[in-house]
C-alpha cells in the first residue's frame, strides 16, 4: 500500500491512499485498550480527523482501524487517555516531501535523484512516490506532478507541516 499519494492513479481520482491502520506497541498487555481510550485530532485543525472504528489487540499490540485514511497536509494525532501519564502519537503525511524535512519543495526532486543514484541512502517510504513498489526514475515524475498539481492532485509546492505536535 502506498502512503504518499493523496489519490490513486485512476481517471476519477476517487481512490485515496494513506494510512488507515495504525499499530501501537505497548510496554505491557494491551487487552483492555478500546477506541474510547483515544482522542484523535488534526493539526492544523481545519478538517475532520478519521475516527477509530475498531481496535484489534494481540498481546501488547493494539491495531487501530480507522474509518478513513489520514489526510495529507496534516498531522493526525492519537492521544492515549487511559494512562496516568497520557501520551500522544502524531503521524504527518505530506505528499512529495522525499527528504522528510516537513516541506514539499523542488529540492525534493534533487533529493530523490540522489537517492536513485546512490548518493543518498533513502528508505523505501521516501523514494517510492508513485506506489509501484520500486524506487526508480518514474518516481521523479510523480514528485513533479505532486508539486505542480498535475492531473487530479492538489498543489503541494512549498507546502509545509508545522513542527510535530507530540515533540521530537
Amino acid at each position: 500500500m502506498c502512503y504518499r499519494r493523496p489519490s490513486a492513479l485512476k481517471p476519477d481520482c476517487t481512490q485515496p491512499c494513506g494510512w488507515d491502520v495504525i499499530v501501537i506497541t505497548f510496554d505491557d498487555d494491551a487487552s483492555c485498550v478500546t477506541e474510547d481510550d483515544f482522542n484523535v485530532r488534526l493539526v492544523p485543525d481545519d478538517g475532520v480527523p478519521p475516527t477509530i472504528g475498531d481496535v484489534v489487540v494481540e498481546g501488547n499490540t493494539a491495531t487501530l482501524v480507522l474509518d478513513s485514511r489520514i489526510p495529507p497536509g496534516h498531522w493526525t494525532c492519537f492521544e492515549y487517555l487511559r494512562s496516568q501519564s497520557p501520551w500522544e502519537l502524531c503521524l504527518g503525511r505530506l505528499p512529495a516531501d522525499v527528504s522528510g524535512d516537513l516541506t514539499s519543495a523542488p529540492a525534493d526532486i534533487l533529493w530523490l535523484i540522489d537517492c536513485l543514484n546512490g548518493v543518498r541512502s533513502c528508505e523505501y517510504w521516501q523514494c517510492d512516490v508513485d506506489c509501484s513498489e520500486l524506487c526508480e526514475p518514474p518516481d521523479i515524475l510523480r514528485v513533479i506532478d505532486l508539486l505542480n498539481a498535475a492531473g487530479c492532485y492538489d498543489p503541494w509546492l512549498n507546502f509545509s507541516l508545522p513542527p510535530c505536535p507530540s515533540g521530537p
